[in-house]
């Protein structure tokens, strides 16, 4: 029924975005069952499709995975594939090992993409040395030129971005968090590298916040007068205030509202504090890195925000340590 649901949403035109929600449901729900199908005396690995059996079935399984591509949830299609595949059927049939082998390097890419930069927001969290983060920020900036190599043969695309940044909230906020690490970091050399892979997909001149965090670095950016996602208003409204003061409430209003902001918005990462068990869970971190990095490049006052999500010590490393 939950396919069926994305199936009908899709068929009465409605909006691409709100499918992700009934993806996500979509595999829970697969998971739910293949774990009721091994309980019920089954083989441990039995998956929850009979995919050489019943060709409705067969049919269900392309569908999902064609679904996780088009909607570029590799997450999500890990986790398909995985139940499909411990149960035998990897390797044995054309169509299946076809959509999946475009995917497959890209897929593993973006896992190691993805791995690098929680290891760095965990490191940061544990409260490690500032210093100790930079073989992390180097490591993390190969990691995107890989996968970006990887999504350009996957999407025959050369000059892809690794991060949509138009259309995904959580691809944004990612790489202006990515930027302003660099910047807080005086590592303006990874700086240029991981801009020139956002450049190339097509987004440079086309967001303001993504401008005005590299103008102070990099010549040549362009002074405008829009933005992607409406949430980071207070921060650009924080550079361009007349006002100190205002600057500084406007910075301070963007991290109290930074996290709420999200929880309508398609991510990976908001409330997955909630979801933790034991040592199992998805939860690394809560940052607004890119409110410290504009409190910093404009000269903004936040002796008056002690707020959870502004890295307040990072902005302090930054002002207090020379530029290399």
């Amino acid at each position: 029924m939950a396919l069926y649901k994305i199936l009908a949403a899709y068929s009465a035109g409605e909006e691409i975005g709100s499918f992700h929600l009934l993806l996500e449901d979509l595999i829970d729900k697969y998971e739910i069952r293949q774990a009721k199908l091994a309980a019920a005396e089954q083989p441990p690995d039995i998956s929850p499709l009979a995919i050489d059996i019943y060709p409705y079935q067969y049919e269900e399984c392309v569908q999902v995975i064609g679904l996780c591509i088009l909607l570029h949830r590799t997450d999500l299609l890990s986790r398909f594939v995985m139940l499909i595949d411990n149960a035998g059927y990897a390797g044995d049939d054309t169509l299946y090992e076809d959509l999946l082998c475009k995917v497959e390097n890209a897929l593993r890419t973006e896992y190691f993409k993805e791995a690098a930069f929680n290891a760095l927001l965990i490191s940061y969290t544990a409260g490690e040395p500032i210093d100790s983060l930079i073989p992390r920020l180097e490591k993390l900036i190969s990691r995107y030129e890989i996968y970006q190599q990887a999504l350009a043969v996957e999407e025959r695309e050369s000059d892809i971005s690794p991060l949509a940044i138009d259309d995904w909230p959580e691809h944004y906020e990612e790489c202006i968090q990515v930027i302003s690490l660099y910047i807080l970091l005086h590592r303006t050399d990874l700086l240029t590298r991981v801009v020139a892979l956002i450049d190339r997909g097509g987004y440079a001149d086309e967001d303001t916040l993504y401008e005005d965090l590299l103008r102070k670095y990099l010549p040549g950016r362009v002074d405008l007068d829009e933005w992607f996602h409406v949430l980071y208003t207070p921060l650009i409204r924080a550079i361009y205030a007349t006002e100190p003061e205002e600057s500084s409430h406007l910075l301070k209003h963007y991290c109290e509202t930074w996290y709420p902001a999200f929880a309508t918005l398609q991510t990976n990462w908001h409330d997955s504090h909630l979801d933790i068990e034991d040592d199992d869970g998805n939860y690394v971190a809560y940052w607004a890195f890119e409110a410290g990095a504009i409190a910093f490049l404009y000269g903004i006052d936040d002796s008056q925000i002690d707020h959870m999500v502004y890295p307040k010590d990072l902005v302090e490393y930054a002002r207090n340590t020379p530029n290399k």
